[in-house]
């Protein structure tokens, strides 16, 4: 996993952000404001994002690519 920094210059990512429906009601210096607190992690493919059963303090937005969710190594949900 990757970890960048704020968001200062990320514009392409800013925007696929501002499009998410759960952002629409945010104006801009609210969603900024959120941002600052927000980190950007990019996955390698295969690689594990949360472990089923263990206790999480973030919310995840996919904003690019492909994910799945697996439950008892059966897979429930897919993104792409």
């Amino acid at each position: 996993m990757k970890e960048y920094p704020y968001l200062e210059g990320q514009d392409s990512i800013v925007e696929k952000i501002k499009n998410l429906p759960v952002f629409k009601p945010f104006n801009e210096e609210k969603l900024k404001s959120l941002l600052r607190l927000s980190k950007i992690r990019q996955y390698e493919s295969q690689e594990i994002i949360i472990e089923e059963g263990t206790a999480e303090s973030w919310i995840y937005f996919i904003i690019s690519r492909y994910v799945q969710v697996e439950k008892q190594d059966k897979i429930i949900s897919k993104l792409n």
